[in-house]
């Protein structure tokens, strides 16, 4: 284990790089950071916007692709199989598992997989 790295029981704080105001640069001024709420068009510095001339940009939210996604996961199927939880149990927790938003929140919403894109990176414009 690395020197400093806290590990904790979520994703979320387990694996902050997925986040887009939580490991900016300390040049990059607080002002100019993406905020959820203050400035959705600041600076994204989460790794998947590190990435965006190779994940392409979502058309909708304009922010980098993000190439993770839990559909066809099944949780608790091991417990089902071993009848630790009913039918009901395993339909119900999946049904309710949710997913990460782009800005890494909790969301009710699972996480679908982004189109498939060209294997080469996008060219930079310029």
């Amino acid at each position: 284990m690395a020197s400093g790295t806290v590990y904790t029981g979520t994703v979320y704080d387990g694996a902050m790089r997925i986040a887009p105001d939580f490991f900016c640069p300390a040049v990059l001024p607080v002002a100019q950071r993406c905020n959820a709420v203050t400035n959705r068009g600041g600076s994204r510095c989460d790794v998947y916007d590190h990435m965006v001339n190779v994940l392409g940009r979502d058309p909708v939210t304009g922010y980098a692709r993000r190439p993770i996604d839990n559909v066809g996961v099944q949780y608790g199927l091991n417990a089902l199989n071993a009848a630790t939880i009913s039918v009901d149990q395993f339909l119900n927790l999946n049904a309710a598992v949710g997913g990460y938003d782009v800005d890494a929140n909790s969301s009710p919403r699972a996480r679908w997989p982004i189109p498939r894109r060209p294997s080469r990176p996008t060219r930079p414009a310029g």
